[in-house]
């Protein structure tokens, strides 16, 4: 995991010294390759932290068909209390395309714990629908979430969320969201069914840099999260990120 980090953190300062770019286009073929790596003060999954409220180093890639099809994959260090999970690796696949004036993204993720070799389980697979909605400078979203399994043996999970981004001057971004969780095995899942929230600003600042501050949230108490741990407690997230 510390080579993977490793990697991942020599990649962004390379990508801060070459001239931003936040796509590289294969016309030819029909594809586009979007790629980041975030350095965050936390990595937050609904509202909880995954990695015990220390910082994280994520990466992300897209490549996506002119015909919406796209494949992806995301990966963080984690740090799950009582367990040897320290890092997640996810994979999408979905297609994005619009209708009725609305983006629509229809895919699957599988979320995925290398080197984890607790109880069975932790991984699960997800089928997502969002959609987004740009009347300028406001643009709003939907989405919701379900498994079949998921994470833990918890039964079945849905999540509903919806969002607004506006644009303000300065290329800033305000960016606004609201969640709502629910567990069909709460007693396994270790919390009951919660609310999520956020809101952050966002702004470029220098070729592929960029940098956001946020302040995240759930509805849940200290007694209802995880047996009085503090992963649930709103905080402030800050997070530098360099697409390329």
């Amino acid at each position: 995991m510390r080579r993977l980090l490793a990697a991942l953190l020599v990649g962004g300062l390379l990508a801060a010294a070459t001239p931003a770019k936040a796509q590289i286009e294969m016309p030819q073929a029909g594809l586009t390759l979007n790629a980041s790596l975030t350095v965050a003060t936390d990595y937050l999954f609904r509202g909880i932290s995954q990695t015990r409220e220390r910082f994280a180093v994520q990466g992300a890639f897209d490549l996506e068909h002119s015909s919406g099809i796209y494949i992806g994959a995301f990966v963080s260090n984690v740090a799950f209390a009582g367990t040897n999970a320290r890092q997640e690796v996810d994979f999408l696949v979905g297609w994005r395309f619009a209708a009725a004036g609305i983006n629509w993204d229809a895919g699957v993720i599988f979320y995925t714990y290398p080197g984890y070799t607790g109880p069975p389980g932790l991984d699960y697979v997800e089928f997502a629908l969002t959609a987004k909605r740009e009347f300028e400078p406001v643009t709003l979203s939907a989405g919701v979430y379900f498994s079949p399994r998921f994470t833990g043996g918890t039964g079945q999970g849905f999540y509903l969320q919806g969002g607004i981004e506006i644009a303000l001057p300065f290329e800033f971004t305000l960016k606004g969201i609201l969640g709502y969780q629910f567990i069909e095995r709460n007693d396994r899942f270790g919390a009951p069914d919660y609310w999520n929230y956020g809101i952050a600003l966002s702004r470029p600042i220098i070729g592929p840099l960029s940098a956001s501050v946020g302040f995240y949230g759930t509805n849940l108490s200290r007694s209802e999260c995880f047996g009085g741990t503090q992963l649930c407690r709103p905080r402030v997230l800050a997070s530098l990120t360099a697409a390329f």
